[in-house]
């Protein structure tokens, strides 16, 4: 008697590439195209449909775009005038790849993951506390919104396509340019989206970016800044930028370290890689003055002809549903002028409480929009010149103790009590 045929053998080839298609992650995908020589040969017949339509079941079909863009950027190793210009006609046409490889979705798949991963701790870190009241808050990611959710989500994505983008152009003119081209296609409170979820990354990564830098030998020789935990901070040139502008899964392994050394060699395996970006990277702060540095208009918010509001806070990027983020933001910069648009050290407590991601209603309740306006304004949180001097005085003594290690042959970490040094910045 004949072999009877296996089930799977038997269906129309059109009915086992629907079998794929639904399928939720790569590794699932990848497993059921080993698993029998039938639906392998029905992956092969609409390779790049199968692994679009299961990227489109990972990343949702209104981020794939972004995902490609990234993806697109991600690959440029030489960024001349023509490169420039595709990446940033690739974002703004919103073009998906049509041929993908294994590599390819692994890769945005892995990024995807990472994105996912700094949605759900921005999201309970930035309600951890009430906006407007130094209070505590119970709260879950499971009680934010999609919407809001997405929201957090897609500026994660945008933030990765942005430093791509610019965090790798040597020509201080050529970055300057390019920033503010790039940053143009968003409004304004789009580009206060990007500075949020920048210094929450500037956070994330200072604590263990710090604690190699105050103890490793060899990083003292080199005199590596060890103090900044606000982007502001970072003294320019500043490695811990090059980090900071790395991509996320390498952030998020960095971060997830459990070790001292598990989180040096993290870093040592990128040294290379920022030992030029970290002088050539700024923030999204920094590109944002290199756009404003010639508009130094004195005129606040609060007075703006509806014709110049327009003009100035231009048109969003992705169109929203609900009216928050933009109402957010006009009602916290009524009273600060155009050069405090984006970024403004006065609202870095509201930025670190994500206020320009949640829906009106959360805001509403909160009684956001019931404060004046000048009470969004604190103070910059600046170092006073004395405290600056004393700072800087017991780094330069750290350096030059491990400089004195490093001469005697002794690299790796020094252990505290064996030199002149503060722990890490919490």
């Amino acid at each position: 008697m004949a072999p009877r045929s296996h089930g799977l053998s038997l269906l129309p080839i059109e009915c086992r590439q629907a079998i794929l298609v639904y399928l939720d992650d790569i590794a699932s995908l990848r497993s059921a195209i080993v698993s029998h020589s039938s639906l392998y040969r029905a992956f092969c017949g609409a390779k790049s449909l199968i692994l679009h339509s299961v990227l489109s079941n990972i990343v949702s079909p209104d981020l794939l775009p972004e995902a490609c863009a990234i993806l697109h950027a991600s690959k440029i190793r030489r960024w001349y005038p023509e490169a420039r210009a595709e990446n940033l006609e690739n974002f703004r046409q919103r073009r998906v790849q049509t041929k993908l490889s294994w590599q390819d979705a692994t890769s945005i798949e892995e990024f995807h993951l990472s994105a996912k991963f700094f949605t759900a701790d921005f999201i309970s870190t930035a309600l951890s506390k009430n906006s407007l009241k130094d209070e505590e808050m119970i709260t879950n990611v499971t009680m934010v919104t999609a919407i809001e959710w997405h929201r957090v989500l897609r500026s994660f994505y945008w933030w990765e396509w942005y430093t791509l983008s610019c965090g790798r152009i040597w020509k201080l003119g050529i970055r300057k340019h390019l920033s503010a081209k790039h940053l143009e296609m968003f409004s304004i409170w789009e580009q206060e989206q990007l500075a949020s979820v920048g210094e929450y990354l500037f956070h994330k990564i200072a604590k263990p970016f710090n604690e190699v830098a105050a103890h490793d030998i060899q990083w003292g020789t080199l005199e590596v800044d060890y103090k900044a935990s606000e982007v502001w901070e970072a003294r320019w040139p500043h490695r811990i930028k090059g980090f900071w502008v790395q991509r996320l899964p390498f952030l998020q392994r960095l971060i997830s370290a459990e070790t001292y050394d598990q989180r040096h060699d993290l870093m040592k395996s990128n040294w290379e890689m920022t030992s030029h970006s970290n002088s050539l990277t700024q923030s999204v702060l920094d590109a944002w003055h290199f756009t404003t540095s010639d508009e130094l208009d004195p005129t606040l918010l609060r007075d703006y002809s509806e014709e110049k509001y327009n003009e100035k806070i231009g048109t969003p990027w992705a169109p929203d549903s609900d009216n928050g983020p933009v109402e957010a933001w006009r009602w916290t910069h009524q009273e600060l002028p155009y050069e405090h648009f984006v970024q403004s050290p006065k609202l870095q407590w509201l930025r670190r409480r994500g206020y320009v991601m949640w829906n009106y209603e959360r805001l509403s309740s909160w009684g956001f929009f019931d404060l004046e306006w000048n009470q969004f304004s604190g103070d910059m949180i600046r170092l006073s010149s004395e405290e600056i001097e004393e700072r800087n005085y017991e780094m330069e003594r750290s350096w030059q103790k491990r400089k004195e290690h490093y001469e005697q042959g002794e690299i790796g970490q020094l252990k505290m009590g064996s030199c002149y040094m503060s722990g890490p910045i919490h």
